[in-house]
């Protein structure tokens, strides 16, 4: 990360020498920034937040493709946005968006990785590259209501959701999320 770091600063015009200092936060600040973070709390969906769901009742037509580019593309003309991938057993938004780094927590509250302007989340973050995912039912359902509601989104004008394929409104808290007041207007 330091040579990633110090590459990227001396190649703006003008930077003649590059120092990078690694320190870390105080359990005091860590939980003021944490305390900070907490409000407001999960992903801020207003009646101005627009989504868009991607889904298919087929696996393998590019959802999550469909759901990258969108993101990327909305994120260049100037929006804030999330991308939440919801296909917990075909995770591919890491593996599109290049990065292979954990979400950091701070204290039960995470930070989603970003890449390319926009703001990720996806279990291919919390598992290792192959590593089958085993949930199911309950433990499913709260996995993905708490990256909705343990992951500090920001405010988003644009939310972006990829899903598992044939995935009902009965079977995923994401998109029972977008139906509840005050996202609609």
């Amino acid at each position: 990360m330091r040579a990633d770091v110090t590459a990227a600063a001396a190649a703006v015009p003008g930077v003649s020498g590059v120092e990078v200092t690694f320190t870390t936060l105080s359990e005091r600040e860590r939980l003021a920034l944490a305390q900070q973070l907490r409000s407001p709390r999960g992903m801020s969906l207003g009646a101005d937040t627009r989504v868009y769901a991607v889904a298919s009742g087929k696996g393998g037509v590019g959802k999550s493709s469909v759901a990258a580019n969108l993101a990327v593309t909305l994120a260049r003309s100037g929006s804030s946005v999330g991308l939440l991938d919801a296909d917990v057993w075909g995770h591919s938004v890491p593996r599109l968006f290049g990065v292979r780094r954990n979400p950091v927590a701070l204290k039960g509250l995470m930070l989603p990785v970003e890449a390319h302007g926009v703001r990720l989340m996806s279990v291919g973050f919390l598992v290792s590259e192959g590593e089958p995912v085993i949930w199911r039912g309950p433990m499913l359902h709260k996995a993905l209501e708490q990256f909705l509601t343990d992951v500090h989104w920001v405010s988003s004008t644009c939310c972006c959701w990829t899903s598992r394929p044939a995935l009902g409104t009965s079977r995923c808290p994401c998109w029972s999320w977008c139906l509840r007041p005050p996202c609609l207007p």
